[in-house]
């Protein structure tokens, strides 16, 4: 129970509680001997009695009377009265640092000016002999004078005492972590030292210093987790993205600073805190020369050379919410921004998946923007907390690292549809006179949001993007709960549109008579909410080119998603497979390297690139955009079948036969149906190996349009004519989605051969008919 008010300990009456801590309550009080206000700190009832805390609460009397500086609170007297022990303080009147850094970062020239002071602090301090092994912003006060004062040496340790004294049970307070049986201190600004549980040194307190330093400058943790197990394997492994980054009114000797601090090496580190001074002060007497960088609006470029950008990237935004585990939330953000700022058109900017595969990456931004072929590179963070968002976004030249650009928004989640498009908007007309050409591309009204609708649309998205039968299923069941509490929200529809696409294309086992359908009618619900909505006109087209066999409506389709969004890679994709199905190769191809240039390191574009030019018989560079494609992902099945049906194709037949095994391989054949397939080729060659692969498929058939396709491939490839004629009859009674290969030629199958045995046969001829095909 708290102390009330009139008490008395000694010569000090208690007037009002100011706070309670872990160990116990710090009340305001009056000095009835001297006439003047103190704080009195005393030790809690349940820790009295414990020899460990009475001793922590000695050695914080005994630190502070060690110490007299300006920016440590000053200590008056000790006592005991009646089981109480008390600290006597001055009384400060203002906030602490936490206080302050709950509203977001501080100015820079407070955190030189508040820096130098705890250091010239520590300084005293480790002179003294004193490690505190407790800084952080909730053991900073700041006065309302602007002076910052050093509290809390509980935990200190003298240079005098046994190692031991760096173990004991600690108990943290507030919104800190509770921790027992582990180096004491608070575990978010450890050091890694202290967190391996060995012996803190002076270089430990600037390690904590560093960490103070990072949150002042970006308002956020550098070592953020939910558990201590999260936490520590940031502090021991993780290195936090530059303050600078994260604030561009931070320069970059600030960085340089925190950096050397934050070493995982205590050698590595400044090697007294003096030296942190004079780096401070130096950088301060620079600052002071440079006027202050106003970030409020997007004019707010740093001078430097015009550079024009024709090309950006959006890398995936760095999640800073207090709260973890939804991933799926910064990620579809990230998605929704690079849409918006594509549809804006006048610039390509590299699709989600080129930029997703930067997620977590150390490399640094020249070399991503290197990768990736672009001119500009936006980064940033955000935070989420209930319904309420902030969003940092910085504009970045590549080569000088300089920002061009940079902005916050604070909204209301119900507000989000709005921030896509504002975020878009900024990016542009802050950069617009460095892009080659803007276009006025029209974009429709931006309506609000119910909050959990957008959630689960990006749950649905999250799950989308995975292209697995399971995962197709949960993003519908997301889209579908999003659509009954927003029934109006067209990327939703969009969402369910690609997802039943999928599942009845080549990702799932559902009847394209059933999928298809279901698909289309979701395409054009979109449509009619928003016309101006490119993935739809996407979603639509690939319905129409591989359903429909509309050609010259999913040609529409194609050419509408591009008009919207130029940079939109499936579009590209689904455009060049159309054209190949109407034997238009050039353009087929043109397409496809435009997906590529848009989405650079997506699997599935680099590998349909292989198959246009396999399809167009240009076996060379299909060899080449397999083998580019295996650079990314070594166990990518469908490549490996196109590597090994254009090496086929140029009578490289033993390569072709390790490439087709490979596939069967990752695609979870079984060893047992491998080896058969290998002592097929050793026994028979080539042709050995594709009469096993068939009987095995045989042996598989269950009815799945795709296999069935794959089956009259295999069939046509060793020259038994009438089955693949009754096979692809099959396949097209069944509306399979290959049958869109039928003019092209296939490597689904694994083999180089076409269908050209079959093209002078009226059934194959009646095939092309039927499904407005030019045969």
């Amino acid at each position: 129970m708290p102390l009330p008010s009139g008490t008395k300990l000694g010569p000090y009456e208690i007037t009002t509680l100011l706070g309670a801590g872990g160990m116990g309550e710090v009340y305001r009080a009056r000095d009835l001997r001297l006439g003047r206000e103190v704080a009195i700190k005393v030790l809690g009832p349940s820790f009295a009695s414990t020899t460990g805390a009475v001793e922590r609460f000695q050695r914080e009397a005994k630190a502070i009377s060690t110490l007299n500086h300006p920016n440590v609170c000053t200590l008056f007297d000790l006592g005991y009265q009646e089981g109480t022990h008390y600290i006597v303080m001055e009384l400060l009147e203002g906030h602490t640092l936490k206080e302050a850094i709950a509203s977001g970062p501080i100015p820079f020239s407070s955190i030189l000016g508040w820096g130098l002071q705890v250091s010239n602090a520590l300084e005293s301090a480790h002179g003294a002999g004193i490690i505190h092994r407790d800084i952080k912003p909730a053991n900073i006060f700041i006065h309302r004078r602007g002076q910052a004062k050093l509290l809390d040496f509980g935990i200190a340790k003298f240079s005098s005492t046994s190692s031991s004294e760096s173990r004991g049970d600690e108990t943290l307070s507030g919104n800190e972590l509770t921790i027992r049986g582990v180096p004491v201190g608070t575990v978010a600004y450890m050091s890694p030292e202290q967190a391996q549980g060995l012996q803190a040194t002076s270089r430990s307190d600037l390690f904590s210093l560093g960490v103070v330093f990072y949150e002042m400058a970006t308002g956020c943790r550098a070592f953020p987790g939910r558990s201590t197990a999260e936490i520590f394997a940031a502090i021991l492994s993780a290195l936090p993205i530059a303050p600078s980054r994260m604030n561009p009114a931070i320069p970059r000797e600030f960085d340089r600073i925190v950096e050397r601090l934050l070493q995982k090496s205590p050698e590595a580190r400044y090697a007294t805190m003096r030296e942190v001074i004079v780096a401070l002060e130096q950088l301060s007497t620079r600052s002071a020369s440079l006027p202050e960088l106003d970030v409020s609006t997007p004019s707010a470029a740093i001078p430097g050379q015009a550079v024009r950008i024709r090309s950006l990237a959006v890398l995936p935004l760095v999640d800073l919410s207090p709260e973890t585990g939804k991933e799926y939330f910064v990620d579809g953000f990230t998605e929704a921004v690079i849409t918006a700022v594509a549809r804006l058109g006048g610039v390509r900017v590299i699709s989600r998946t080129s930029s997703m595969c930067y997620k977590g990456t150390q490399k640094s931004i020249p070399v991503i923007a290197q990768e990736l072929n672009v001119d500009a590179v936006v980064e940033g963070s955000l935070v989420r907390s209930g319904d309420r968002l902030r969003l940092t976004c910085h504009l970045v030249e590549p080569h000088s690292e300089e920002f061009l650009w940079s902005q916050s928004f604070d909204r209301n989640l119900s507000d989000i549809l709005s921030l896509h498009d504002e975020v878009a908007h900024f990016i542009t007309s802050g950069v617009r006179t460095r892009i080659q050409e803007v276009s006025q591309t029209d974009v429709g009204a931006v309506r609000a949001i119910h909050p959990e609708a957008y959630d689960a649309y990006l749950r649905g998205r999250f799950f989308w993007n995975k292209r697995d039968e399971t995962n197709l299923k949960k993003a519908i069941g997301y889209f579908e709960h999003a659509l009954r509490l927003d029934p109006l929200y067209a990327p939703a529809h969009s969402g369910l549109a690609d997802s039943y696409f999928y599942l009845g294309y080549s990702f799932g086992r559902m009847d394209p008579n059933d999928a298809m359908p279901r698909a289309k009618a979701a395409a054009l619900r979109a449509l009619e909410l928003d016309p101006h909505l490119a993935e739809a006109h996407c979603s639509l087209a690939m319905v129409q080119t591989t359903y429909d066999w509309d050609w010259r409506g999913a040609e529409s389709s194609c050419q509408r998603a591009l008009s919207l969004n130029e940079s939109l890679g499936t579009a590209h994709h689904f455009y060049s497979l159309l054209l190949s199905a109407l034997r238009r190769n050039d353009e087929s191809i043109a397409q496809i390297q435009a997906g590529l240039q848009s989405d650079p390191l997506s699997l599935p574009i680099n590998n349909f690139a292989g198959m246009m030019y396999f399809a167009a018989r240009q076996y060379d560079r299909a060899i080449a955009a397999s083998r580019k494609t295996l650079e990314l992902e070594p166990r990518f099945g469908l490549a490996h079948s196109v590597l090994g049906a254009a090496l086929e194709a140029k009578d490289l037949n033993d390569e072709a036969a390790e490439e087709y095994l490979t596939a069967l391989t990752v695609g979870q054949h079984d060893l047992q149906e491998c080896e058969a397939i290998r002592r097929a080729y050793r026994r028979s060659g080539i042709r050995g190996l594709h009469e096993e692969d068939l009987r095995q498929s045989l042996q598989r058939w269950n009815g799945w349009h795709g296999l069935a396709f794959d089956i009259a491939a295999l069939q046509a490839g060793i020259d038994k004519i009438s089955d693949a004629l009754d096979w692809l009859e099959r396949a097209f009674c069944a509306r399979s989605s290959r049958m869109v290969w039928l003019n092209s030629g296939t490597p689904f199958a694994r083999i180089s051969q076409y269908f050209d045995g079959l093209r002078g046969t009226a059934r194959f001829q009646s095939l092309g008919r039927r499904m407005n095909l030019p045969v």
